[in-house]
């Protein structure tokens, strides 16, 4: 009896063991994958460009802005963005404007963001310090340090291949709360289970660094700079295997194009391309078109070997997609500030189709509950447009929560060059002021039942098909034992 049950245990834990491998590789062959956010099956890239407005963030050693070089470096990121298939590219905010952190975070998690990527340049104001190159900054939240610390990989290698030194990847923790990203917009992304990252792509402190953005009189390089947007694109691409939009001219009657977005048409060898409207598409001598303004135009083409033909490219209007507000102050420390906030002063950004945004004033703002602690998110509205502004009432009664949400975007099987994490003294100037919010320790305690649930579940499926084996096996004992009785 003893033996019978130990070969039935044995059994079941055999039965267990087959089970959990297969759900292993089950999740294993998911890991590659990625999970895109877009209704249309793209990747969604929102890049923040960081300061602007008001906010010129640092200035050079020669002079220049800070917020000049992160746009230029934005604008030329988001424009070769354009030239792969499966992506849309979005911008946080207009070039002349400043959005709050927790707005620019929130505008990314209302496009459904599969990364927020924060353009910066970095500098020191310590003469001491002889400090240069890119550093990538990253959360320190365990569900989402892995995925952008490879996203950091990817571009700090691609930059130095520029000649930029790899500071290599870096987190900072709150000063204040235990468990959550210093920077707001990284604090805020998470929250809102976006993966997000802050490049500081070089030091404008440092003569030579400053020289990959600017020119000896403090004026932006708008080709270095597009040099550097093009290797944050690249390797985004290279993290998402994004594949670069070429159709067969031949075999490509009608194309349809978002504004700014690009195509490379090729034919069977070299050909001679015209538009017959430069205003809405161009096109050069390699076939490489590009979506201006909206309208439609005919591309003609005659190849080397007397083919000839004609593609028909349609560029739709921008639609406005999306909209979120922000208002400053967004996080309020007492009951007393609270009670003052002040609702008329609530701006918004508007996200077109083709990645662009403008501000704008809501149209109708909500009403905040002043005795509600925590996070609320009023609603707003612009003509067809709904979306909310957040504000925070950080009082003693509000008890704030980490994000818990996985993230949906997975890290490629093609693993980029690790760099090893350094420590600095000053890991970067972006200013921090508005608070984040502390860590209760959510994120163990929903490891924790997930690990035991997927126990639970396989050792409960392992006992069922051993039951089930084991009740197939008593029939076919009882037939051969009725035969034997018969005979």
């Amino acid at each position: 009896m003893k033996i019978v049950m130990i070969r039935q245990i044995r059994k079941i834990f055999s039965y267990a063991a087959a089970a959990a491998m297969a759900l292993l590789i089950g999740v294993g062959s998911c890991t590659s994958d990625v999970s895109a956010k877009d209704a249309d099956g793209n990747i969604v890239i929102v890049i923040d460009p960081g300061h602007g407005g008001t906010d010129p963030g640092k200035q050079g050693i020669n002079g220049v802005l800070e917020s000049d070089a992160n746009y230029a470096i934005a604008e030329a990121m988001m424009d070769e963005l354009k030239n792969y298939s499966g992506v849309k590219v979005y911008f946080t905010r207009p070039e002349d404007s400043l959005v709050t952190l927790t707005g620019r975070a929130m505008a990314a998690a209302e496009l459904d963001a599969d990364f927020l990527i924060s353009i910066h340049n970095n500098s020191t104001s310590d003469e001491s310090i002889s400090a240069n190159g890119a550093m990538v900054l990253t959360s320190v939240l365990p569900l989402y340090s892995t995925i952008t610390a490879d996203m950091g990989n990817y571009i700090l290698n691609n930059l130095a291949q520029l000649g930029i030194k790899n500071n290599g990847i870096q987190t900072r923790s709150s000063t204040e709360y235990v468990g959550e990203d210093y920077h707001t917009i990284m604090a805020e992304g998470m929250r809102a289970g976006v993966p997000t990252i802050i490049v500081e792509h070089c030091f404008l402190s440092s003569t030579t660094d400053v020289l990959f953005v600017s020119d000896e009189n403090g004026t932006v390089d708008y080709e270095k700079t597009a040099a550097i947007g093009r290797s944050d694109a690249e390797a985004v691409a290279a993290y998402f295997n994004l594949e670069r939009r070429v159709l067969q001219a031949g075999q490509t009657g009608e194309l349809e194009l978002e504004k700014g977005y690009s195509a490379r048409l090729e034919t069977s060898g070299d050909a001679v391309w015209t538009s017959n409207n430069e205003s809405c598409v161009t096109v050069d001598e390699y076939g490489n078109i590009k979506a201006v303004g909206s309208g439609s135009a005919v591309l003609s083409y005659t190849a080397s070997d007397g083919t000839a033909g004609v593609v028909n490219v349609k560029v739709d209007i921008p639609e406005q997609i999306a909209i979120t507000g922000f208002i400053d102050p967004t996080f309020y420390k007492t009951k007393e500030k609270f009670s003052e906030i002040d609702l008329s002063t609530v701006k918004a950004v508007i996200a077109y189709s083709d990645g662009s945004v403008i501000q704008v004033i809501p149209e109708k703002v909500g009403e905040v509950d002043y005795n509600k602690p925590g996070i609320q998110d009023i609603p707003i509205s612009y003509g067809a447009l709904k979306g909310f502004v957040r504000v925070v009432n950080q009082t003693e009664d509000y008890i704030p929560e980490v994000t818990s949400k996985e993230p949906e975007t997975e890290t490629q099987t093609a693993e980029p060059e690790t760099t090893t994490q350094i420590s600095s003294e000053e890991p970067s100037q972006i200013e921090s002021t508005e608070q984040p919010e502390v860590n209760d320790g959510s994120f163990d305690i929903v490891m924790i039942i997930k690990m035991a649930a997927g126990i639970v579940i396989v050792i409960a499926l392992a006992t069922v098909i051993f039951l089930l084996e084991n009740r197939v096996s008593g029939k076919r004992r009882g037939r051969r034992n009725r035969r034997r009785r018969r005979y």
